[in-house]
């Protein structure tokens, strides 16, 4: 009996797995860490960099003429964040400089190399600020299909344990106040272990998140609200 029960535990150990944490400090890529991690205050068709072992994809999209359009992840220096600009100067800077955070119609999209759940994302709003009025629609891909929108309340903490390979961050909001528009400033995500019949995809490039996103039932948000979120103290 004895035996037994050291056996089960042997293969339970193999069995039993620590899930990898990664944070993508978005401030800290933009700011801090400019001259030494290759990363600037600009527009990116594709911007791309791993964490610990997990990488992570962000590209912008732009909702017009009833369609999503490409447009840049936008890294924003000042302790701001990663936003989304249309159009961008020859020097890859947001033009106008104020479209470099998520204003209305616009889409920030984070995809990874393998399946992650997200655990916390910090959010800073239009003028750097933590103090918000607004909300923001969530699309989750998972199995190669975008779940429709739901929308959040949009506070400055935002907790979960929403589980996927890509979000998509929308903003709703029809207003032009920094209340109501946001830069995503950290992110943490953890892996998702995967048996080996079920490997982790690639990270999706931008035109794969084009075409996915297409595949959503318009930009409409569900009415229904989820609060999962908590005010920072």
């Amino acid at each position: 009996m004895r035996n037994l029960f050291i056996s089960i535990l042997l293969l339970a150990s193999l069995n039993t797995h620590s899930a990898i944490a990664a944070t993508f400090d978005f401030i800290s890529y933009a700011d801090k860490d400019a001259n030494n991690d290759g990363h600037h205050e600009w527009g990116y068709e594709n911007f791309s960099v791993t964490e610990d072992n997990i990488t992570l994809n962000a590209t912008g999209l732009h909702w017009k003429n009833n369609k999503w359009q490409q447009a840049y992840a936008y890294l924003d220096k000042g302790k701001a964040g990663m936003g989304v600009c249309k159009v961008v100067n020859s020097n890859n800077q947001c033009n106008p400089s104020s479209d470099d955070n998520v204003t209305y119609r616009e889409a920030l999209v984070l995809g990874f190399d393998q399946t992650v759940k997200l655990d916390t994302v910090l959010f800073q709003n239009g003028k750097h600020k933590s103090n918000f009025r607004g909300n923001f629609g969530l699309s989750i891909l998972t199995n190669n299909q975008w779940s429709n929108w739901e929308l959040f309340s949009l506070q400055h903490i935002f907790n979960s344990e929403l589980v996927g390979n890509a979000f998509a961050f929308y903003n709703p909001n029809k207003s032009n106040k920094n209340s109501k528009q946001f830069y995503i400033e950290t992110l943490t995500v953890s892996s998702v272990l995967r048996t080996a019949s079920n490997q982790s995809a690639t990270v999706p490039t931008p035109g794969t998140l084009v075409l996915l996103l297409v595949g959503l039932a318009g930009f409409t948000l569900n009415n229904k609200k989820a609060i999962f979120a908590k005010e920072c103290v």
